[in-house]
């Protein structure tokens, strides 16, 4: 059996940023990650994140990006395990 793991990383711009949204600058994260990885999304069966504070939506961003993961985890240490 043949274990791998491919991360990628996506950063986007922070604080107080006019016409967005934290539902955005979450997708635009999962698209920058997408991206760094180097690999196409379809071959994508699994997603680590943090939420961060505020909307909750980084969870969302990664469904509405049509990542198929098999394994979603999502991490919150209070802002720590970035």
């Amino acid at each position: 059996m043949s274990k791998y793991a491919i991360a990628g990383l996506g950063v986007t711009p922070q604080g107080l940023i006019p016409d967005t949204s934290a539902e955005k600058l979450a997708w635009d994260a999962v698209e920058l990650a997408i991206a760094d990885s180097g690999i196409d999304r379809r071959d994508l069966n699994g997603y680590i994140f943090q939420p961060g504070f505020g909307e909750g939506a980084a969870g969302m961003a990664a469904n509405r990006a049509g990542l198929g993961a098999n394994v979603t985890l999502q991490i919150n240490s209070s802002g720590a395990t970035g």
